[in-house]
């Protein structure tokens, strides 16, 4: 995968951070962070990880000369979805979307059902909805939204305890975009409304031993 190795650089310095750092907050060496900083290509994997822990969709990194895609090795859609180490960062990746796909892979017993279920409040109470009206939706203050952050950030320790982990992602997907009607006095789509670029965001309660899983979504933008 190409990689904009500039724009890597200055995001990592943007944060304070060092090679180094940069390594250990993304799970990966420190000559692969300098290679991917050269424009060297990376895996499909690293690139999520390394845009994971600086906060960033992948798409960011990318370079923005044409890929080739080797369908033997993988699908062209393959969204790659690391595990969410930060509850404030699920949750702004939740409130930046248009829509969000949100499952859970994971069988509810005695033991994890009670974070299971608190973790899908959270994720009801961000989960984007496009046909809210602007009356409707919340606006969050700091205090209420850093109490909502924190408590994220328990559940994911407690379920990690139990082998369950948060995998996110985001992608850009092409939607009609409601927009609100004084007339109609809701949320209103146009027949010849053009399709307009967003962010889908993907969360998966899984718990799977792997490092990350694999989604191939079917409106993922631009198609191959």
């Amino acid at each position: 995968m190409a990689i904009d190795g500039e724009k890597l650089r200055k995001l990592r310095t943007a944060k304070g951070w060092s090679q180094e750092k940069l390594a250990t907050m993304s799970s990966v060496d420190r000559r692969t962070i300098q290679r991917a900083e050269s424009g060297a290509p990376v895996a499909l994997e690293t690139l999520a990880f390394i845009a994971e822990a600086i906060e960033v969709p992948p798409t960011t990194l990318r370079a923005a000369q044409l890929e080739i895609f080797e369908p033997r090795e993988r699908n062209w859609n393959d969204i790659v979805l690391p595990p969410a180490k930060s509850g404030r960062r699920i949750i702004e990746a939740l409130m930046a979307s248009f829509e969000a796909q949100i499952s859970f892979e994971v069988e509810p017993v005695i033991e994890n059902v009670k974070p299971l279920a608190e973790l899908g409040t959270i994720f009801e109470t961000f989960k984007p909805d496009p046909w809210l009206t602007p009356m409707q939706k919340v606006q969050w203050g700091y205090s209420a939204l850093l109490k909502e952050q924190a408590n994220l950030n328990v559940l994911l320790e407690t379920l990690a305890e139990m082998g369950i982990a948060v995998f996110l992602a985001t992608y850009t997907a092409k939607k009609h975009i409601p927009a609100y009607s004084v007339m109609e006095g809701g949320m209103v789509v146009y027949g010849n409304q053009d399709d307009e670029e967003v962010d889908i965001a993907l969360v998966v309660v899984s718990d799977s031993s792997a490092p990350h899983l694999l989604r191939q979504p079917k409106d993922l933008w631009p198609p191959f």
